[in-house]
């Protein structure tokens, strides 16, 4: 059984006035800022077709998931196949097993994250080496994430769906003139930026 992540992603966010916002509002921190690690994993076919799919192992501070996703055909959001395991280097192993040494990518990526609870909407301030945070809202439904984005302000239309691939390839040009995902590269604070995002 699939579940569908339906969310948006809104770029360039004060993380400040972001917080004070979600205070007023009484959303509810569920998670702190922490650093979250994760290796994605994409086979020859993956990487070639359209659907941007990729098998990802995430330790996000509180839980270790193995997950695959990839776009759906019919909407812009993504599916997700996803379990909690218990071990992150044994996940990565058995990934790396299951795809059978067909890997053209195999990264290691680090961002941070920090995880709010409105509405029922999942309120998520991201913050990647590179490119300014950004806030993603996570829901059950379109109309639910809808109503949160508005009421923290923010215009359905300056939103960006397809996760962080496509927030990245919205900052910077090169990147998204080209066939590369964000699944190609190393990702980690500190690390000097690649050509394709400077």
């Amino acid at each position: 059984m699939t579940n569908q992540e339906i969310e948006i992603m809104f770029l360039n966010i004060n993380i400040d006035d972001i917080r004070e916002k979600l205070k007023q509002l009484g959303a509810e921190l569920i998670i702190p800022m922490r650093k979250m690690r994760r290796v994605a994993l994409r086979t020859h076919e993956m990487r070639n077709n359209k659907k941007g799919a990729f098998v990802r192992v995430r330790d996000e501070g509180n839980k270790i998931t193995l997950t695959y996703k990839c776009l759906n055909k019919e909407s812009l959001y993504m599916d997700e196949y996803e379990v909690i395991v218990n071990d992150f280097d044994r996940a990565v192993d058995f990934a790396k097993a299951l795809l059978e040494g067909n890997l053209a990518t195999n990264v290691f990526q680090e961002s941070k994250r920090e995880e709010w609870i409105l509405n029922n909407a999942k309120v998520c301030i991201d913050v990647w080496p590179w490119i300014n945070p950004y806030l993603e809202i996570e829901g059950k439904s379109e109309k639910e994430i809808m109503a949160t984005s508005k009421q923290l302000g923010f215009n359905w239309s300056d939103g960006i769906f397809g996760g962080a691939n496509n927030v990245h390839k919205a900052v910077y040009p090169k990147f998204k003139e080209s066939d590369l995902k964000l699944s190609d590269f190393n990702i980690k604070f500190g690390d000097p930026k690649p050509e394709i995002f400077c």
